[in-house]
């Protein structure tokens, strides 16, 4: 494995880690998972775009689940 590649994988590893989640080699690539489940399948690529949208979501207040409430009511 080339240093870039070793760097960038020990960099997703620490903030898969954040969220108690492990990267680790998959036959489809590489898989993000959780002690439950294998949430992501692909390249570190694939991998880093999971993570990164669900950091992007930490950050963002909840909507508002608004199905079946009347507005009258």
């Amino acid at each position: 494995m080339s240093k870039a590649i070793q760097e960038t994988l020990d960099a997703l590893r620490e903030r898969a880690a954040l969220r108690s989640m492990t990267v680790k080699p998959a036959p489809e690539g590489w898989a993000l998972a959780s002690p439950f489940r294998v949430v992501c399948l692909g390249t570190l690529a694939n991998v880093a775009d999971w993570l990164e949208a669900a950091e992007t979501r930490d950050h963002e207040p909840l909507s508002l689940n608004t199905a079946g409430v009347r507005a009258d009511g």
